[in-house]
């Protein structure tokens, strides 16, 4: 630029350079302007970017939101058959314990019922220390009828008795108190023995502490047996020592445990919360005086024993014919030699309506010789049939139509009682019967009822004696030495009267 220029400038107050400088500035501005816009178009789309990853995030929130909210609904479905599963377990252990508890009551091999009685703390009554046979029926009866109620037991399970006692100081007290002789209370165990396997009396000897020994033994081992389903356990509820013994089974074995009284349990016993029962006459209720002053004995045929030929004095057996038409095939004894003897001998074997049991002169009971019915087609047997027909098919009660009574409760029993036999349909009855069974105690049996075959019904050349279950055969007829009656029993009672030769 000139000099004139410049002082034209000047002149005009333009200064070129200043503008020029702004100019710079200017486009140093825009510069910085693109480069902020280029960022804010960078940033824009990074922001862009991020709200479309909000977005897709949003969605994929809803969507996770939408599963939690199924797997919500999933869990609490899954906790709720959680819980259904858990009373389902709960429900099938306890059918589990049922079906384990019946595989221990209903297929247990041999299951028994036991009772164990101290014979020192329950005392039979007066009626049947006089009568060991009947105290063993009756006690037998007693332990059936409380059975019957306990509908968890299989029907006719069998039953073990085990009495223990001081013999010798019962018998003392006993004879004391003028129930019954020493002697006879002496004696008592091994008749009552006899009439049932399985029923023990036992003797444990003057020890005071025998008794109470053997009973907690017994006991024990009672409960450790998975057999034995039912423990009674008597005569010891008046005795606080066997508190503590029982303590620790009142709730594990509380099931299997029932307490008998005789005397009236002592509180200790009620707190336990196991079952208490009673046998009623059975076991006398009240105490006998330890010590006292004896009394006179009562009367009875063992003290003041009646002439042999007065012993069989009482009413005639009230199903004396159902009992003699066992014996049919004896004959009538009509011995001259009867003659000699008094007359109430006489009377008493001709009176038939007196039941009775034939032995011979080795105590061997004497059955009728077994008749068969005949061919299938005789008519004793066809009316029998028939009359089985009408009654659709059941059964006759043998006890009730060979022994005069039915032995099972009344309404018990469902075979058929209403319905009348002739002789000759009894005897078909009979047959059946003793080819089928024999009676358990054998040719000592005294029972009178006893319809079945104490020995081989038939004779000797018909018997199969590799495989006969008698083990006795009386040989010969009517008039031989084995079946001729020797001694007759007339009564319950085993009064036996002995025939003269």
């Amino acid at each position: 630029m000139t000099d004139v220029e410049m002082s034209m400038d000047v002149a005009t107050g333009y200064d070129p350079l200043a503008v020029q400088a702004k100019y710079n500035d200017y486009l140093n501005l825009d510069k910085s302007r693109n480069e902020f816009i280029t960022h804010l178009d960078n940033y824009t789309v990074k922001i862009q970017g991020l709200e479309d990853n909000i977005k897709t995030l949003n969605d994929k929130s809803e969507k996770d939101n939408f599963k939690l909210s199924q797997f919500q609904i999933e869990a609490k479905s899954q906790l709720e058959r959680l819980h259904a599963l858990e009373n389902e377990r709960s429900k099938l252990q306890d059918e589990n314990k049922e079906l384990l508890n019946c595989l221990n009551d209903d297929y247990i091999d041999d299951p028994f019922v036991a009772v164990v009685v101290d014979g020192d703390g329950a005392i039979f009554t007066d009626e049947l220390l006089n009568d060991p046979i009947l105290a063993a029926d009756r006690l037998k009866d007693a332990i059936r009828a409380q059975l019957r109620e306990m509908t968890s037991l299989p029907l006719n399970i069998p039953i073990v008795v085990r009495i223990y006692a001081n013999l010798q100081g019962l018998a003392k007290t006993i004879s004391a108190n003028g129930i019954i002789s020493h002697a006879k209370m002496v004696e008592f165990p091994s008749r009552f023995n006899f009439e049932c396997d399985s029923f023990d009396f036992i003797d444990v000897g003057r020890n005071k502490e025998a008794a109470d020994s053997k009973i907690r033994t017994i006991f024990k081992h009672y409960l450790k047996n998975k057999q034995c389903r039912r423990i009674f356990l008597a005569g010891v509820s008046h005795d606080d020592g066997y508190v503590n013994d029982l303590k620790p089974f009142k709730d594990d074995q509380g099931e299997r445990i029932t307490l008998v009284e005789s005397y009236k349990a002592r509180p200790g016993f009620t707190r336990l919360g196991l079952p208490i029962t009673s046998f009623p006459g059975v076991f006398r209720t009240q105490m006998l005086p330890s010590h006292g002053t004896a009394q006179p004995r009562r009367q009875s045929q063992e003290q003041q024993p009646l002439p042999p030929l007065q012993m069989a004095q009482d009413g005639p057996h009230e199903n004396a014919d159902a009992v003699n038409s066992n014996y049919a095939g004896l004959k009538e004894i009509t011995s001259p030699a009867l003659e000699d003897q008094t007359p109430n001998v006489r009377e008493l074997l001709k009176d038939r309506r007196r039941a009775r049991i034939y032995y011979n002169r080795n105590r061997v009971r004497i059955d009728a010789i077994l008749e068969g019915p005949g061919d299938y087609d005789a008519p004793h047997q066809v009316s029998l049939r028939n009359k089985r027909e009408s009654r659709n098919g059941r059964g006759f009660c043998n006890d009730y139509y060979l022994a005069g009574r039915c032995k099972r409760p009344a309404g018990a029993c469902d075979l058929t009682h209403d319905v009348a036999l002739t002789d000759k349909e009894k005897g078909v009855l009979r047959f059946l019967a003793c080819r089928r069974w024999k009676c358990n105690k054998g040719v000592r049996c005294r029972d009178l009822s006893c319809y079945l075959p104490h020995t081989c019904p038939w004779p000797k050349y018909q018997c199969r004696d590799g495989n006969c279950k008698f083990e006795v055969h009386l040989e010969g007829g009517d008039e031989s030495d084995e079946r001729k009656p020797k001694y007759v029993l007339f009564d319950e009672r085993e009064r036996e009267i002995e025939l003269q030769d």
